[in-house]
């Protein structure tokens, strides 16, 4: 299957828990835009950009490539958007992790032994309140 497939099946996968949680979701009609999706809940907005990753190394970790751009990778910045999503398709779990957490052009999850990423496991609440 092609990452352009992949990725869309992971945004219409986190379009429709979101919208089933009561948020509002819209995607930008053009394809240029450093996030994926806005998230409206109440008056708070959130830039999401959505990851996914279907395979893990010998030690349980998901590595997610968190950076933009084919040839020269570029790190997502506050500017750019406020939240990542990302889902560990084989386990069908979701990481909503402030861009704030990230800060290199790849990150690894570890779900059964790594603290570092646990808060933000199935956190859909920080598109309630904003990120903090």
């Amino acid at each position: 299957m092609q990452s352009k497939t992949i990725g869309a099946i992971a945004e219409l996968k986190f379009s429709t828990i979101a919208i089933e949680k009561g948020f509002e979701v819209s995607k930008p009609m053009i394809d240029n835009y450093s996030y994926d999706l806005i998230v409206k809940s109440g008056g708070v907005f959130n830039r999401v950009q959505i990851k996914s990753t279907s395979s893990h190394d010998k030690y349980g970790g998901y590595k997610v490539i968190t950076s933009r751009g084919n040839s020269k990778k570029q790190r997502y910045s506050k500017d750019c958007i406020d939240l990542f999503a990302i889902y560990l398709k084989p386990l069908n779990v979701w990481y909503i992790i402030p861009i704030e957490q990230i800060e290199t052009i790849t990150i690894t999850i570890y779900p059964h032994k790594d603290k570092r990423y646990a808060m933000f496991y199935e956190a859909w609440e920080l598109m309630e309140n904003g990120t903090p």
